[in-house]
């Protein structure tokens, strides 16, 4: 879909990467010139702003919110894939919100 849109000239992307080991494409638009901006996701690897809320920070305060009411059997489900099928470390997780929201949840820092 990127090659597309270079195509047709855009002047800009406003992106949401849906894996962050998977960024040649963007990599490639910058490379040419294009700004690139990424939303509600980041990379280190990739040279582009980003617009993010604290996916962290807000796992952290909605665990403690509901422990303090009372909760203590709490779990975080996402919809995310992975080469195995289980979660090995939330580095394994190719989006940085939710691999943050992981990190939230399971007090990681």
């Amino acid at each position: 879909m990127v090659s597309v849109l270079l195509r047709q000239r855009v002047a800009g992307l406003i992106v949401a990467p849906t894996d962050a080991r998977q960024l040649d494409h963007l990599k490639s638009a910058i490379t040419s010139g294009v700004p690139v901006v990424t939303l509600d996701r980041w990379s280190p690897d990739l040279p582009a702003d980003a617009v993010c809320g604290d996916d962290r920070a807000s796992a952290i305060s909605v665990l403690q919110h509901l422990q303090g009411a009372g909760h203590r059997h709490v779990a975080y489900v996402t919809a995310m894939t992975s080469r195995s099928g289980r979660l090995a470390a939330p580095e394994d997780v190719g989006i940085s919100a939710v691999r943050e929201r992981i990190e939230g949840f399971s007090g990681r820092v």
